[in-house]
């Protein structure tokens, strides 16, 4: 019943880089959530959970961010400003269980434990990003050398980051399971869970 409450422009967890999760454009992995968003409307990104590329003391072009814009829920990989690829989907403004999963090619987007999009990664090249994870906005290194924010409003609870794409029935099954928890049989060891 509890979680993380996000109401400001520069409030971030930083989670730091996890034994290289998410490292390059070949790592497969997933990003689970529960959401509670104040709202969905409007044009600033609202970021849920980014491993943004080097800036501000990291190196790499290879980036990978989950957010909220504009009613629309997306999750993007890029390669700095030389080529990116995006699935979106329309979203409500309620609690909700939005999931992304990466297998080093494909791009999957869930909501309510439903896949509702795919792409397939469209670039290749990029150099590894040694840039940590952030929950709720980019992070601070990354706000500040470029001067802007972008401030997840509302509740993150349950955040779960996995070094492997998850198959539509295990996040139907974490779906499940509720805010009460993440279903028993699902190993986690490479994951962590806040609230």
């Amino acid at each position: 019943g509890r979680g993380f409450w996000f109401d400001g422009p520069d409030v971030s967890i930083e989670v730091g880089m996890l034994d290289g999760l998410a490292l390059n454009e070949t790592s497969a992995y997933s990003i689970v959530a529960w959401i509670d968003p104040e709202t969905v409307i409007g044009n600033a990104h609202r970021v849920i959970a980014a491993n943004y590329m080097g800036e501000g003391g990291g190196i790499g072009n290879f980036s990978t961010f989950f957010f909220i814009q504009d009613s629309t829920l997306s999750f993007r990989i890029n390669q700095r400003q030389l080529a990116e690829t995006l699935v979106s989907t329309p979203i409500g403004n309620q609690a909700q269980l939005v999931a992304a999963t990466y297998d080093g090619n494909t791009l999957r987007l869930f909501v309510g434990g439903v896949l509702l999009g795919s792409a397939e990664r469209s670039f290749s090249g990029a150099s590894d990003n040694t840039r940590g994870w952030t929950l709720g906005n980019f992070s601070e290194a990354t706000r500040t050398p470029h001067g802007f924010s972008s401030p997840f409003y509302g509740v993150l609870d349950a955040v779960l980051l996995f070094r492997r794409a998850l198959g539509e029935a295990e996040i139907a099954a974490i779906n499940a399971a509720s805010v009460d928890g993440v279903c028993l049989g699902l190993v986690f060891a490479d994951g962590f869970e806040g609230g």
